[in-house]
């Protein structure tokens, strides 16, 4: 693909030896996988995968209490007492490494 001159298909088209294949990426909405046939260890338990791209953590902790979906990340601080609450939900913690900082932009006389 580098030599082609198509270096955009490296993300849109990748190639691999894992138990998935990419079948259809839909930039913002969602990606689609299935099982590799051709995979040289044990074929999956599942057939296909599905990520559905959603930005919004109340709308993500909507749709698995809904069983929309099986998984979800970066829930909203304001859910997690709700989460930990219902015995459907396996909520999973680890501390993590935290940075913060702000930054001034000096290069302007008002913040000088």
């Amino acid at each position: 693909m580098m030599k082609a001159g198509t270096p955009e298909k490296v993300d849109l088209n990748p190639i691999g030896t894992g138990p998935f294949q990419l079948q259809q990426y839909q930039k913002d909405s969602r990606i689609l996988y299935k099982a590799n046939d051709k995979y040289w260890g044990k074929k999956p338990d599942i057939d296909r995968l599905v990520f559905s791209i959603t930005p919004d953590a109340s709308v993500r902790y909507a749709k698995l209490q809904k069983n929309e979906c099986q998984a979800m990340p970066y829930p909203n601080p304001a859910d997690i007492a709700k989460m930990k609450q219902n015995k459907d939900i396996q909520l999973l913690e680890q501390p993590g490494l935290n940075v913060g900082y702000i930054s001034f932009n000096v290069e302007k006389k008002t913040a000088r």
